[in-house]
């Protein structure tokens, strides 16, 4: 076989690759696509069984500004959280300071 020829072999061999690579690719996408459609087929269904009823399009804007009102509730709820861990964690060291002054106090009478 010449080397022309081993060339050409070659460059087949690419494009079935390559070939082979792009239905992977588009069959990855399928499934994730088919994933995504029956999560979000769940969620429609698990609102409108909450609701008690169907939702129509006209209502989406209404369903979107709840859910949105509701997130910023849980960042503020998160951070409300955290802010006041952050205050009883400064007042605890206060008390462990105080605690360690008046002991070095007791300390430094008992060397007199």
């Amino acid at each position: 076989m010449t080397t022309n020829e081993r060339i050409a072999k070659l460059e087949e061999k690419k494009k079935q690759i390559e070939a082979q690579r792009r239905q992977l690719i588009v069959r990855r996408n399928k499934k994730e696509r088919a994933v995504k459609t029956h999560r979000l087929v769940e969620i429609g269904a698990i609102c409108e069984e909450v609701l008690g009823k169907p939702i129509e399009k006209e209502d989406l804007p209404k369903l979107r500004v709840f859910l949105e009102q509701h997130e910023v509730f849980e960042k503020l709820s998160s951070l409300e959280k955290s802010i006041t861990a952050q205050i009883e964690q400064q007042q605890c060291c206060k008390k462990i300071y105080k605690v360690q002054i008046q002991a070095r106090g007791k300390k430094s009478c008992h060397l007199k």
